[in-house]
């Protein structure tokens, strides 16, 4: 596969992608996306995995699926990569399903674009891999155009028809194109020094300002709406169990003394594991 510009000139790249192999829409990919640790997924069973993973079979992580497969089967092997997302909506749980990078971990970041697109970069020089749907391709699948567009209600969708022209568009409705990252966009995005807020006395990160973000009324909470409300949550309590005891049976071992060590494997402070 040739990646060209707009006006038909390929593209050079400084390293070698990996020979891409689109399948047509008769022939559909055995494989429908392969995990970072290497298991391999067919459609169905990576339908399965969205639902314990997001909840329910979500088409746009579906199909984010293969997107993320299309662009790391592209990268140059043995490369450390990061992950971009233009979009908060299903798109980055497809990443962290199929890849090392998280939110939590730093290595995917979510740029809300409002575009239905990803990529992945080396993280060290940023050239990288950029998947997005092709809306231009969708009057042959009115399936997936009526669920991208919104043209018709959630409830008035065929959800079984949809998938099967996901299944069978494969790689013909997706766009790959070479991309490079802004140096200023590349690495791990540091706190920096934290202080604590003069108002709540919670930490945060100083270059907020003066005050934390909530503080400066971008807090999600309506103030003392729950004690308002009467709503006043309990302390979780541990459930009660009969206290142990000594070898010989005479006298009863304390919570304190269970707690102390005897309970913990080997005194060490970490509790036994559960064993069905």
């Amino acid at each position: 596969m040739v990646l060209r510009r707009p006006g038909n000139a390929p593209i050079a790249m400084s390293r070698p992608l990996k020979p891409l192999a689109v399948a047509m829409p008769e022939s559909p990919s055995a494989v429908w996306c392969r995990r970072h640790t290497g298991e391999l997924y067919s459609f169905e069973t990576f339908i399965e995995a969205v639902r314990g993973f997001h909840g329910h079979a979500a088409p746009g992580l579906v199909l984010g699926g293969r997107m993320v497969h299309l662009a790391s089967s592209a990268l140059p092997s043995g490369i450390l990569y990061d992950a971009l997302c233009e979009t908060a909506n299903c798109l980055p749980d497809a990443i962290q399903m199929l890849t090392p990078c998280t939110i939590g971990n730093g290595w995917l970041r979510v740029e809300p674009l409002g575009r239905f697109a990803l990529a992945l970069f080396d993280k060290s020089t940023g050239r990288g891999l950029r998947v997005a749907l092709d809306a231009g391709r969708l009057d042959a699948w009115p399936a997936i155009k009526a669920w991208f567009f919104k043209l018709k209600d959630k409830a008035d969708q065929d959800a079984g028809r949809l998938m099967e022209q996901i299944r069978l568009a494969d790689d013909g409705i997706l766009r790959l194109q070479p991309i490079q990252v802004r140096p200023d966009a590349l690495g791990k995005r540091s706190l920096g020094p934290r202080r604590l807020c003069a108002e709540c006395g919670e930490s945060y990160p100083a270059r907020h300002g003066p005050t934390c973000r909530a503080c400066q009324g971008h807090s999600p909470y309506l103030a003392g709406q729950a004690t308002a409300a009467g709503w006043h949550p309990a302390r979780p309590r541990r459930p009660a169990a009969a206290l142990p005891e000594d070898p010989v049976g005479e006298h009863p071992i304390s919570p304190d003394a269970d707690e102390a060590g005897r309970g913990l494997e080997g005194g060490s402070g970490h509790p036994r594991p559960i064993r069905e």
